[in-house]
């Protein structure tokens, strides 16, 4: 399957960057219809902004100008799918305009720092609440068996109290989708004035997160998704958690894949003596 890159979750992820001018010609290209008059005159008058402003608009999302803008705009929008009745049908297009969501506004060097910055760490702490928390738990979960020190804290206490306990070389892995988690930004903001590396997953971004976060990785919002609320919200960080991993497992990856495969022989031996243990009970049974 081959994906594309869309317009439209590029706006989204730098909405609160925009000033209030842009945010308003945002709005216009978040909801109008391609069929009408979308030059850069016709916007201009319609919204009673400057040409200038549109201009500044385009190139705030990565374009050159108003012109290659206003094509991949087009280009982001000229296939649409036809109505489904079918439930399945519904959630299966809705994935997948996430999938292509996601796609767009994936940061591929930055990947590659994050994967870098984990490799670097003594240790990492993941913390997340919510469905956030899932991500965290999963982070550890994952990252643990390919011989990661990572911790997993989705308690408001236990996170607000790791700020005392940061080591040197700990770098802390945040997920809030609404980037507006107290405890989280509490944690990252202490991690950061201690000196520590902190990395942050988040659907919201912006310009305050930077000044105490080294990497904030958007992900993919379910926002403006026609059946949005059909979709786990925490699956989009899972998503670029995914990518993450497969880069993490891809750096000496015949080291990693053996302590892999010592662990998974590990737990399944631990399930194998479970087992005898049982069967020996029920033989003197």
């Amino acid at each position: 399957m081959i994906y594309e890159k869309s317009v439209i979750p590029i706006i989204e992820s730098k909405y609160t960057l925009f000033t209030a001018t842009e945010k308003k010609i945002a709005d216009y290209f978040l909801q109008c219809d391609p069929g009408m008059d979308i030059s850069i005159q016709n916007v201009a008058e319609k919204l009673y902004v400057s040409q200038a402003s549109i201009s500044r608009f385009a190139k705030k999302c990565g374009f050159v100008g108003f012109r290659e803008f206003i094509f991949a705009f087009l280009d982001s929008v000229r296939v649409k799918k036809p109505n489904a009745n079918m439930i399945t049908q519904n959630v299966f297009n809705t994935y997948q305009d996430l999938l292509n969501k996601a796609y767009s506004i994936i940061d591929n060097d930055q990947i590659q720092r994050v994967v870098r910055m984990l490799v670097n760490s003594k240790k990492v702490i993941a913390v997340g609440k919510g469905s956030s928390g899932y991500a965290a738990s999963e982070m550890e979960s994952r990252f643990v068996r390919v011989g990661l020190d990572i911790d997993s804290l989705t308690d408001s206490d236990r996170i607000r109290m790791q700020s005392v306990f940061l080591k040197d070389g700990d770098t802390v892995v945040a997920f809030s989708i609404s980037g507006k988690t107290e405890d989280i930004l509490f944690l990252l903001r202490s991690a950061h004035d201690r000196g520590k590396k902190t990395i942050f997953f988040t659907s919201a971004d912006s310009q305050a997160l930077h000044e105490f976060c080294d990497e904030v990785v958007v992900v993919s919002s379910l926002e403006y998704l026609e059946n949005g609320n059909l979709i786990s919200p925490q699956f989009p960080m899972l998503l670029v958690l995914d990518l993450v991993y497969s880069e993490y497992i891809n750096i000496d990856s015949v080291i990693k894949s053996a302590i892999l495969e010592d662990t998974v022989t590990t737990l399944n031996k631990k399930e194998d003596d479970k087992r005898f243990y049982l069967s020996r009970q029920d033989r003197f049974r």
